[in-house]
């Protein structure tokens, strides 16, 4: 049975891309089924690809790559909807339930570009009897836009508290999705949809409440303890996390993935900066986030 692993990638990710690549070569099996979506428009488009095919393209050459980019989805994304800019983030979520459509097998697992292997791992072998597996965890995250999306979709208001975690890598159902998107007549209708539905918007949370009026999360999955452990995230007690990271990445036999976001690598000082690089030496990874530490502006 094939999962293959998405990734929907943007030029400001291109060196965390980088890493999870580094970590694909080194830790998945042979013919893995890979696909990435560039998710940008227009000119810049061409700067992903640059970069892509002369430093990131030779970490593939084991696996089956296809590359997409939004021309290949039938929509227009340059569109404002309501006045309110498309912005890339807004692109990214709904291209993580598009995909589906280039999809042949039961489940597929989406991913960040900040997500990476510590250890070997094949999506296979965590598929079973057609089913793959989530991570339980409490409801917290886009609850208004989760019992929004109950209401139109016909199920109770009511949530339970119990649920799937909204955070990457994490895998759908093929089949679950495409038939959202048939119901709301297709690509272009589905995605105009998503977009001015409401203010508050999540693939996680719609993906979760079409699962519920659709019969159930573990109709189409199983629950599971964490594949991806640690994630190190911006925050305001950011020394402390990366700390508990740099102890916690690889302990556990269960914590095959580690996550650093983008805005914690510019967070890092230059100290933090080399010991995160020794650290991820010791798996056989070489990022390289000069760039991006340099050029980078929080908003």
């Amino acid at each position: 049975m094939t999962c293959p692993l998405i990734t929907v990638s943007c030029n400001r990710d291109l060196a965390l891309l980088e890493l999870q690549a580094q970590s694909f070569d080194k830790y998945l099996p042979d013919n893995t089924e890979i696909i990435i979506i560039v998710n940008e428009i227009n000119r810049k488009r061409d700067t992903w690809y640059n970069y892509f095919y002369s430093k990131i393209e030779k970490y593939y050459k084991r696996h089956k790559l296809v590359i997409y980019n939004n021309t290949n989805f039938k929509f227009d994304w340059s569109v404002d909807f309501k006045q309110i800019e498309v912005t890339g983030w807004n692109r990214q979520q709904v291209l993580k339930l598009l995909v589906s459509e280039k999809v042949s097998s039961k489940n597929y697992c989406v991913l960040d570009s900040q997500n990476f292997l510590v250890k070997p791992w094949d999506p296979k072998d965590v598929i079973k009897e057609d089913k793959s597996p989530y991570v339980l965890n409490k409801l917290t995250w886009s609850i208004p836009a989760y019992q929004n999306y109950l209401k139109i979709l016909g199920g109770s208001d009511d949530f339970e508290q119990e649920t799937m975690t909204a955070s990457t890598p994490a895998f759908l159902n093929s089949d679950l999705v495409k038939k959202l998107i048939t119901i709301n007549g297709g690509t272009a209708s589905f995605a105009n949809w998503f977009y001015n539905f409401s203010e508050s918007k999540s693939e996680f949370a719609l993906y979760l409440a079409w699962s519920k009026v659709q019969g159930g999360l573990n109709k189409y999955h199983y629950s599971a303890h964490t594949w991806c452990h640690p994630m190190l995230r911006d925050s305001l007690e950011f020394s402390k996390d990366f700390d508990y990271f740099i102890n916690a990445i690889a302990r556990f036999e269960l914590h095959t993935w580690a996550s650093i976001n983008h805005r914690s690598w510019v967070m890092m000082d230059e100290q933090q900066y080399s010991v995160m690089l020794n650290k991820l030496k010791e798996y056989d990874l070489a990022p390289d986030l000069t760039e991006l530490r340099k050029t980078y502006v929080f908003v």
